[in-house]
């Protein structure tokens, strides 16, 4: 969260603007050490497993957007299943991509 990230004053700043991106989303930003600057992908992947379809998503949106690959992620998959708040989050994100 904002009070782990703004102690981070190692951190880039395309990891930063990462972490206030899915600082919105606790239950998948607690995969993410911003101290160490990591996500814990097995433990991520794992549960995975047990999330709503729009949760799984999300997760492999952020997920593949940290690692670079695409994790499952798929845009009209996206599209068609979550709302139209999480669509602009990937939508913004494909207008002005980054890469932590």
């Amino acid at each position: 969260m904002v009070s782990q990230v703004n102690i981070q004053t190692q951190m880039s700043a395309s990891q930063a603007r990462f972490a206030l991106l899915i600082e919105p989303f606790p239950w998948l930003s607690k995969y993410w050490n911003w101290k160490n600057k990591e996500c814990d992908i097995d433990t991520l992947k794992d549960a995975m497993c047990v999330m709503s379809h729009g949760e799984r998503i999300l997760a492999q949106f952020y997920l593949s957007v940290w690692t670079h690959n695409p994790y499952g992620f798929d845009l009209l998959e996206a599209a068609s299943i979550l709302d139209q708040e999480d669509r602009q989050i990937i939508s913004n994100w494909l207008s002005e991509p980054f890469w932590p």
